[in-house]
């Protein structure tokens, strides 16, 4: 990977600073990240032209997943895309990543994955 990704492997950022985000900052990244995943919302649209870093949420739009999907994400890194998921509700998600040498698991506002 490393030939790809010059000195850091692009997904190993860390999401510690997600969990003492403003809870303005949080609802609006929702509220972003359903209109990405769903393509419905005036408010997250206006979102999700401000701020463009939830565009892999619109890449799964066309495979018409719903909360109850499971989900597998192979090369998931720290998980930011299991994490965005769980915030709209997905509770079937599961990410492994050979980079990562233990379990992660983060507490959102709705439950636990690992």
């Amino acid at each position: 990977m490393s030939r790809y990704y010059e000195n850091q492997y692009y997904s190993l950022t860390s999401l510690a600073s997600e969990r003492f985000a403003n809870p303005l900052v949080r609802f609006s990244k929702r509220l972003r990240d359903k209109y990405e995943l769903e393509g419905r919302g005036f408010t997250g649209r206006m979102l999700h032209n401000i701020a463009r870093d939830g565009l892999v949420l619109q890449s799964l739009r066309p495979t018409g997943i719903i909360p109850g999907s499971r989900i597998l994400d192979v090369g998931c890194g720290t998980g930011v895309l299991l994490y965005s998921l769980s915030n709209l509700g997905f509770r079937h998600l599961l990410g492994v990543d050979k980079f990562i040498d233990r379990d992660i698991q983060y507490a959102n506002a709705d439950g636990i994955f690992s």
